[in-house]
């Protein structure tokens, strides 16, 4: 995991000044609907790694990828980079790829690096959701995401 920061303030800063007058209470609103959001796709996520479902998981991957670059989250989106672009499974019977003897090592290798980084996404998550409902505390977010 690189030293990168959970959270860049200065990304989520700029949106706020992007957003005028009314940053602070959308800003609010829109850290609620990513911590909601967000919540839900690391779930689907960890589901697509465990059913071994490789293009619902680099969807979803890009998807979380995506909304969590927006707010600053930048070591949850490079674990989400790692996910989606991690390889199928090219040892599974019905693997077009497939060679005719597939390499254990390789596989388990592959595995072991899945499972880290969904180990990694779970925490990642936790830590940037924990940072995230800080911040928009101090904007001044209630529990609906509107300002006061």
């Amino acid at each position: 995991m690189s030293p990168t920061a959970v959270f860049q303030a200065a990304t989520v800063e700029s949106l706020r000044r992007q957003l005028g007058d009314s940053g602070p209470g959308l800003l609010g609103e829109l850290i609620g609907l990513y911590l909601v959001q967000a919540a839900e796709l690391v779930g689907q996520i960890e589901t697509a790694v465990a059913y071994d479902d490789p293009p619902r998981r680099r969807a979803l991957a890009h998807k979380l990828r995506g909304s969590t670059a927006t707010l600053g989250g930048d070591r949850l989106a490079d674990v989400c980079l790692r996910l989606e672009t991690a390889p199928d499974h090219p040892d599974r019977p019905d693997h077009p790829g497939r060679p005719d003897h597939a390499e254990a090592p390789a596989r388990l290798d592959r595995d072991d690096r899945l499972t880290t980084a969904t180990t990694d996404l779970r925490h990642e998550y936790d830590r940037l959701a924990a940072v995230l409902s800080d911040y928009r505390r101090s904007l001044g977010a209630g529990p609906d995401g509107g300002t006061g």
